[in-house]
């Protein structure tokens, strides 16, 4: 019987291995710090050069894939004439020495046209374009960018969230500051917010059902290949 292709055979497999798909689990919330009623906010500038932070810790492997914040329409206290609030840029930042860096990970958007002045403790939820592949004790920054888009906060003995801090960059190139900092009494500060990640992707039950396939194959190849005694001498 003829001898089956081994190049055929390893296409195979290869077409298997990087065809095969991956399905994703539904996201969970991981880190949540969402205590209301806010006792504090805070407004991003109308020069659009602010950016606010909340660093976290990450508490499970998986794709950071979303976030909510309890962000509002500020431009109201900015009084008459003030522009209007504008998108809220959304983006995952690193930290080095436990500051906020320009490094963003991953952004996302969300809409002006779903701001409210007062948002009745309604947080709202972001996707970020890409994921990003996070595991335990990584710790990461949420920051937000914008025209007159406010946050609400927690201060003082209500910035309970004990793995990160809320902190604030009042211009381009200026130095990042704890809110603590900001405070007139010294009190930290917490922006509240929830984080989303994705599990590790498991394979489909069709990816699966290939690759059981491919071994039926590879066992089928190997009986071929068995070599044929020899007759013995009589």
């Amino acid at each position: 019987m003829p001898r089956p292709p081994i190049v055929a055979v390893g296409i195979l497999i290869g077409i298997l291995i990087t065809t095969a798909g991956l399905t994703s689990a539904t996201p969970i919330a991981d880190q949540n710090f969402s205590t209301t009623p806010p006792s504090f906010s805070g407004a991003l500038s109308l020069a659009g050069d602010t950016t606010f932070a909340q660093s976290f810790v990450v508490g499970m492997t998986g794709l950071l894939v979303g976030a909510d914040l309890l962000v509002f329409d500020a431009s109201a206290g900015f009084g008459l004439g003030a522009p209007p609030a504008s998108d809220v840029g959304v983006q995952i930042r690193t930290l080095l020495a436990g500051i906020p860096t320009d490094t963003v990970l991953a952004a996302g958007l969300i809409p002006a046209a779903m701001l409210s002045a007062d948002p009745q403790n309604q947080f709202t939820h972001v996707n970020f374009a890409t994921g990003v592949a996070v595991i335990p004790g990584e710790v990461l920054a949420l920051t937000i960018t914008g025209i007159a888009d406010g946050w609400f906060g927690q201060v003082g003995s209500q910035a309970t969230y004990q793995g990160g801090e809320a902190f604030a960059r009042a211009h381009t190139g200026s130095p990042w500051q704890p809110y603590s900092i900001i405070d007139p009494g010294g009190r930290p500060g917490d922006f509240l917010f929830r984080t989303y990640v994705d599990p590790v992707p498991v394979p489909e039950p069709s990816t699966l059902l290939l690759i059981g396939t491919t071994c039926a194959l590879l066992r089928k190849r190997h009986v071929w290949r068995r070599p044929t005694q020899p007759p013995r001498a009589g």
